[in-house]
């Protein structure tokens, strides 16, 4: 009785470890995916892809913890050895990836950045009209439109050219 309790106990320890491995692999295999919408995708969402590559890192780190947490408990100390050099491999693989995802982010969404990515507006002040109100343009190269909008005596006037 004894005997099968401890297999039993053991086996679902090593469940207990290959799960949250397994999660940690999934970040590691999704982390491609997050670059290619990082570098790729609508230029107007990038910081989704930021906000990804820190989820992915969030469920790889709670998953290397849950993996290190379980090893006390297993007995095959080489299993659980091969298990904690592949959970810490894995998690610094996604930790890596993902401070260069968010570092690619940061640097396109910084309003300081050395030059503004193409297919974002943003609106520039372009003089001011006669009663003194200021006039503003906004280019949107990615869908060809330049749009000026001027606040006179209270009305904000649009017109839009493409």
């Amino acid at each position: 009785e004894q005997a099968r309790r401890e297999t039993a106990i053991q086996e679902a320890t090593l469940r207990a470890i290959e799960v949250p491995l397994s999660v940690i692999r999934a970040c590691d295999g999704a982390l491609p995916l997050v670059e290619r919408v990082a570098r790729d995708g609508n230029k107007n969402s990038i910081s989704d892809a930021g906000v990804a590559a820190l989820c992915l890192r969030t469920a790889a780190h709670g998953a290397y913890l849950n993996v290190m947490i379980n090893m006390s408990g297993l007995s095959d100390k080489h299993a659980g050895e091969r298990m904690a050099k592949e959970a810490a491999s894995l998690f610094k693989q996604v930790d890596t990836g993902v401070t260069k995802i968010l570092d690619g982010v940061e640097k396109s969404i910084a309003p300081n950045a050395g030059s503004w990515r193409s297919g974002y507006a943003r609106a520039y002040a372009i003089g001011r009209r006669m009663s003194g109100s200021e006039s503003w343009a906004m280019v949107a190269p990615s869908v060809n439109v330049v749009m000026e909008c001027t606040t006179d005596c209270g009305w904000t006037t649009t017109s839009i050219a493409s």
